[in-house]
């Protein structure tokens, strides 16, 4: 019971969490999500991945950069930051989770990789963007995160590890 007081006191001194031109948090965020698939493109660039049309991996690509700036950058239109104390706590606790797992997955995968590692990796990945866009109550970033997510898990699908 005290230690849930503690922490509804260290809440409560969190100070206005309107984010200004940049989100650092989302930046920092975005550019662990980049470290291992930068990675693992060097490691299997000559990876066997089955035909699939041009559009999907060019869809991919564009909407990857859509939701790192919709992390990141303060489009004026948009009210930036967190509506509650409690969205702040969720987006930090939530992400540092998310990305852990992330990170064991992909170095797991690295290890001995496996179907089922490399698309788990692509989830988490989405899950990140998504639960961002949730506790930012930005609704275009929970859009492209979907539209994103199903691109990215479709192509991670696709490739073939032997």
């Amino acid at each position: 019971m005290k230690a849930l007081m503690s922490i509804e006191i260290s809440i409560t001194n969190i100070p206005d969490l309107k984010l200004g031109w940049i989100n650092v948090f989302g930046a920092v965020i975005v550019l662990l999500l980049v470290i291992p698939y930068i990675i693992f493109e060097i490691k299997f660039k000559n990876r066997k991945r089955r035909r699939m049309p041009g559009f999907v991996m060019m869809s991919e690509k564009f909407l990857w950069s859509v939701c790192c700036i919709l992390m990141t950058v303060n489009l004026e239109f948009l009210e930036f930051g967190f509506d509650s104390k409690y969205f702040f706590v969720i987006y930090l606790i939530g992400n540092s989770v998310l990305l852990f797992t992330y990170y064991v997955t992909w170095i797991s995968f690295f290890i001995k990789p496996s179907f089922g590692k490399r698309v788990t990796a692509a989830v988490v990945a989405v899950l990140v963007f998504c639960l961002s866009g949730v506790t930012l109550t930005n609704i275009f970033l929970i859009v492209f995160a979907s539209l994103f997510g199903t691109c990215h898990i479709f192509l991670a699908s696709q490739d073939e590890y032997e």
